[in-house]
C-alpha cells in the first residue's frame, strides 16, 4: 500500500500505544514519549529537563536487543 493511502488503524497506532503505555506506569499520554532507541530516549530527557538539585526523573525503556526490559534512573 502506497504511504498516502495508509488506513486510519495505522496512524493512529502511535497515539493508542502512548494512552496505553500511560495507563500503565500512571502518566498522561502526553508524557509518553515513543523513540527510536535508549541513546535517543535519555538524550531528549537530559536536554529537555530542567532539574533542580534533589529532583529526579526516571525512564522506561521497553526492550534491549535481546528482548530483556531495562530501566533507568538518572537524577
Amino acid at each position: 500500500m502506497a504511504p498516502h493511502r495508509l488506513d486510519d488503524a495505522f496512524t493512529q497506532l502511535p497515539e493508542r500505544l502512548r494512552g496505553l503505555l500511560a495507563g500503565l506506569v500512571g502518566a498522561e499520554p502526553e508524557q509518553i514519549v515513543l523513540g527510536n532507541s535508549t541513546s535517543h530516549g535519555l538524550h531528549l530527557i537530559a536536554n529537555g529537563l530542567h532539574l533542580e538539585r534533589g529532583q529526579s526523573f526516571r525512564a522506561w525503556v521497553a526492550t534491549r536487543r535481546n528482548g530483556s526490559p531495562c530501566s533507568h534512573r538518572g537524577g
